[in-house]
């Protein structure tokens, strides 16, 4: 990561010092790759009492990995479309042959599949947790990915929003190796935390604020060098990064939309139209040139099998 925003190059160290000397219940521990993981690990089984009470509950409420809500109006669209239809320029211009293999992992209530589907790729699947989703063209495993068996071997796996959650993060990037083809590729995204403008944000909110942090839901708390190095040690080589908008920048303005929903929500209309008056072109040469500073809400992150 390049150090121009960098001023204090132990920002990330002050900054899990802060949260855990200001909470009781679970502590950061930084792991093998230089990411944070929270101690004590929650079980498996108190990871599925969790979903199942949050979640599984309402999935009309609750974003299917952060990239299926949205109502119908023009400029909200927008902001979701745009995401699908960088995944989507991606597998055109890295993949000429015709019925390319897709695995989406934990993909919610389907709706990227659908997209995809709709857009004339046809050879897609889907993993979820949850035993209630299914789709009526795309077939759907129902249960945890590391149990999931195929003899399939796919083009292009991606995990949105999924090991930030998980317990053994890398666990899932071996299954994922296994089951590509040589020539295959990965998208990864996880939410971009520990960053600096997130360190700035807490100094300027006051002490305990720690708006990011939410044990048990989150187990993992990545940014860009830590993903990269995970996927580097794992056979992956990253060929393209990218983020979304730095939302953690309205705090730096002296908006505390944690604290309040609703501002929380104005916020978000702020981004999007920002998004939607700037235009796709623009955004995307944006978000690729603030990912390269490490900023940006979320980590994306496409790499390839080697």
């Amino acid at each position: 990561m390049s150090n121009t925003l960098n001023m204090n190059k132990n920002f990330k160290v002050e900054l899990v010092k802060k949260i855990n000397s200001s909470n009781k219940k679970y502590r950061l521990i930084r792991a093998k790759y230089g990411y944070y993981h929270i101690s004590p690990t929650p079980t498996a089984s108190e990871l599925s009492k969790l979903y199942e009470k949050e979640y599984f509950k309402d999935l009309s409420v609750v974003s299917s990995k952060g990239m299926d809500i949205g109502g119908l109006k023009e400029i909200e669209r927008f902001h979701f479309d745009r995401q699908y239809e960088e995944i989507l320029s991606f597998i055109k211009r890295n993949f000429k042959q015709k019925n390319i293999k897709i695995l989406d992992v934990g993909c919610g209530t389907g709706m990227l599949l659908k997209y995809l589907y709709k857009k004339g790729i046809k050879g897609l699947s889907g993993t979820e947790i949850d035993p209630s989703q299914s789709t009526d063209k795309i077939p759907i495993f129902n249960g945890d990915f590391l149990n999931f068996k195929t003899q399939e071997r796919f083009d292009f796996i991606l995990f949105n929003n999924i090991l930030e959650h998980v317990i053994n993060p890398q666990e899932f990037l071996k299954k994922a190796r296994n089951i590509l083809k040589d020539s295959g590729y990965i998208r990864v995204q996880v939410p971009n935390d520990l960053s600096y403008t997130q360190h700035k944000a807490v100094s300027s909110l006051g002490k305990g604020k720690f708006y990011f942090f939410c044990p048990p839901e989150h187990i993992n708390y990545f940014d860009f060098a830590s993903m990269e190095k995970m996927l580097r040690a794992n056979h992956f080589n990253v060929v393209e990064k990218t983020t979304n908008w730095p939302m953690d920048i309205f705090i730096l303005m002296g908006i505390d939309y944690p604290k309040d929903p609703k501002l929380g929500k104005l916020c978000h209309g702020y981004r999007m139209n920002f998004e939607y008056n700037t235009g796709k072109e623009f955004l995307t040469t944006f978000y690729q040139e603030i990912a390269k500073q490490g900023i940006g809400r979320v980590v994306i992150q496409y790499a390839k099998k080697i």
